[in-house]
């Protein structure tokens, strides 16, 4: 009864939804859902709860919820759909007929807070407000299955002339990416990019981020002569841009250091990589995931100049503000991870080399899909940390 509990102590206090509440109409429905399933069993952990929502005082802009029943797999449910963020005060509790009544009032004061949190949200992950902010949350969120489904979802619901279908594809590939389907997000991109240009914003500031994802994805492919062009074309139309963009000035430019480096180029590369992160530091909040992403960077290069005390702090920085601003089995952590294990492992602290490579592995553990190889790879190392340990 420990979350019952804690609603009883903070009775007229404020509680917020960080997902999406299912609710109905119909009281009979109710009652079939907060039956416990171990109702019958002689001592039950579960307590059957109903929660009373009041909705008042609502303007129809800052309405957190919907009548869903006529889009709903069970419209006589009569299901309402109140949004993640979606602030409730806690009345009061009581108990009748051993069920326990939870009554929730949601008002337009309260509603203000839940659309000031929702901002903020949107606001870390830099998306703005549209049809596909929940899919860039959950995206950043690492739920890869459920951002992809909602990113196809709204491809088969948006008009065919919607810019937004574009962005869709663009997060689509963003996705297979993260989960090393690197055809499939190349597919994506080109998807995005030939919406764009059907529409007329292929020199918009869309499009020349999809230039420079798609180049990353075949830089991943090793395909380095396609990586270039797609540079090419993000630079320049980057430069017929009336005002500066510098986050995605900053985009454009980690692409052409990462030619760079591959080229051989390392020290000039390392300067564009420092530029970026200055840009980005500028731009976003301090543990935002994208200054990780640029610390990262900075450390590989550092690393294949031979300045292994540079590349590890680095490698580090990197590390720990994954740990702030990522879920913990994000994948983002397995490279950061790895890489400080590899550094520990050049410096001869092999504890500490396996420590780093037992977390990495962990990460993949935690994750909700298959991860063999890399793990196999994790455990290769860790032996190897184990035998040199002794």
């Amino acid at each position: 009864m420990s979350e019952l509990e804690q609603l009883q102590k903070n009775q007229n206090e404020l509680i917020i939804m960080n997902s999406f509440l299912s609710a109905t109409l119909q009281f009979e429905v109710a009652e079939l859902y907060s039956t416990p399933v171990d109702q019958l069993d002689a001592i039950s952990t579960l307590q059957s709860v109903y929660f009373i929502i009041d909705v008042h005082n609502l303007s129809r802009e800052m309405t957190p919820f919907a009548l869903i029943e006529n889009h709903a797999c069970n419209p006589d449910e009569r299901e309402v759909l109140f949004s993640m963020g979606a602030i409730f005060k806690v009345k009061s509790i009581e108990s009748h007929n051993n069920k326990w009544h939870i009554y929730l009032e949601l008002s337009k004061e309260q509603n203000k807070l839940g659309q000031n949190w929702l901002d903020h949200m949107l606001e870390q992950f830099k998306s703005e407000p549209g049809p596909l902010a929940f899919g860039w949350f959950l995206f950043r969120m690492n739920q890869f299955d459920k951002a992809e489904r909602y990113a196809t979802w709204m491809i088969q619901k948006l008009p065919p002339n919607d810019i937004a279908i574009g962005d869709a594809y663009n997060l689509l590939g963003l996705i297979y990416k993260d989960i090393n389907k690197l055809d499939p997000s190349i597919q994506s991109y080109e998807k995005a990019l030939d919406i764009y240009s059907h529409l007329g914003y292929q020199n918009s500031c869309r499009a020349i981020a999809v230039h420079c994802n798609l180049g990353l994805a075949h830089l991943a492919l090793d395909d380095w002569r396609n990586a270039d062009d797609q540079h090419t074309q993000a630079e320049e139309k980057f430069n017929l841009l009336p005002t500066n963009y510098p986050l995605l000035k900053s985009h454009v430019d980690r692409l052409k250091a990462k030619l760079m480096e591959n080229s051989g180029y390392t020290e000039e590369a390392l300067q564009k990589l420092e530029k970026v992160l200055e840009n980005r530091r500028k731009t976003l909040t301090p543990n935002h995931p994208s200054i990780g992403t640029a610390l990262n960077d900075i450390g590989t290069v550092y690393d294949k100049k031979g300045n292994h005390v540079k590349a590890l702090e680095y490698f580090q920085q990197a590390l720990d503000i994954g740990r702030k601003s990522l879920t913990s089995d994000h994948l983002e952590l397995v490279d950061y991870y790895i890489n400080v294990g590899h550094m520990y492992h050049k410096f001869g602290r092999f504890k500490l080399a396996y420590a780093q490579f037992e977390s990495a592995q962990k990460v993949l553990l935690e994750y909700d899909r298959t991860e063999e190889k890399t793990i196999a790879q994790l455990d290769t190392l860790m032996t190897e940390m184990t035998i040199k340990m002794h």
